[in-house]
């Protein structure tokens, strides 16, 4: 297991942010009969291979991802194709304070345009995917890697499957108008950050009292009639994590601190499933390579 050298927030956002969502869902109990092809009593194991494989038969879909984080709004919304041969995906972000970002994935290759990036005639800069990856060195916290991911709902699955999640609750229930099974999981947040590639070590004091106060992740999954992802869902609470971190650290935090800022939601959405999709490299004019790493 690898070290990261996270503060008690640090922590808290890395986990944010890979997860890649926010908001909450309005389920209404709706009579049994949806079929998504998975038996309700299905262990973690088959419940992800099945959506998985669903998800990855299917191609393509449309999605977006909100992300509800130290009282930041952030959006995610684009299209991609899971073709394991050949994945694409156009992303656009927005961050309050920080402007848009546009990030599209082609033949292996990331273009990024972004605020304080490039020049005006050249606002796209390119960088090879598996470079991106090993210059970042997997890292969970850059926003780059964490957008590609948020994309794939394969990734957040064998995330789930990778933390032991456990299933804690079945239910069938309609959502944005479709009838839905939701699978209520639970997962242990520490190997939830190891399943990212952010291993971490747990000895120290601030490590060993975040694990302590949030406990368990609790996590819904709403797969549709034909067995696809179409929402993931979480919520975390850091905020007695952070307060415990502070304490064993010798940093009492004041009355007044903002323990709402420390309350984390994370959806992802997925919708027009199987919708064809087509996306394309920006002209080559308009694109330089980036910077080294």
């Amino acid at each position: 297991m690898r070290k990261a050298g996270l503060t008690a927030s640090g922590v808290a956002l890395a986990l944010a942010l890979t997860a890649c969502g926010g908001g909450t869902v309005s389920g209404t109990p709706s009579t049994p009969g949806v079929d998504t092809g998975v038996p309700v009593s299905t262990g973690i194991e088959q419940l992800i291979a099945s959506a998985s494989q669903k998800t990855t038969d299917t191609e393509s879909a449309h999605f977006t991802t909100e992300v509800g984080t130290f009282g930041m709004a952030i959006r995610m919304e684009g299209r991609a194709s899971f073709d394991p041969a050949n994945p694409a995906m156009a992303v656009t972000m927005s961050v309050p304070g920080h402007g848009q970002a546009e990030i599209r994935l082609v033949d292996d290759v990331v273009y990024m345009k972004t605020d304080g990036m490039g020049s005006a005639d050249k606002p796209w800069q390119k960088v090879p995917l598996d470079e991106l990856a090993e210059a970042q060195g997997g890292d969970i916290s850059d926003p780059t890697i964490t957008m590609m991911d948020a994309g794939d709902p394969t990734k957040m699955l064998e995330q789930i499957r990778e933390a032991g999640g456990e299933i804690k609750k079945t239910e069938q229930t309609t959502l944005d108008g479709q009838q839905v099974t939701q699978y209520t999981i639970e997962v242990d947040p520490l190997e939830m950050m190891d399943s990212m590639g952010g291993g971490i070590d747990v000895d120290g004091a601030e490590l060993a009292g975040l694990v302590d106060s949030i406990g368990v992740i609790p996590m819904e999954l709403y797969l549709n009639s034909e067995g696809l992802p179409v929402r993931i869902e979480m919520h975390v609470d850091f905020s007695e994590a952070v307060k415990e971190i502070g304490a064993r650290m010798g940093e009492e935090l004041p009355a007044d601190f903002p323990t709402e800022a420390f309350k984390m939601s994370m959806v992802m959405t997925y919708e027009e499933w199987g919708t064809p999709v087509s996306i394309e490299a920006p002209p080559a004019d308009q694109v330089s390579d980036a910077p080294a790493f």
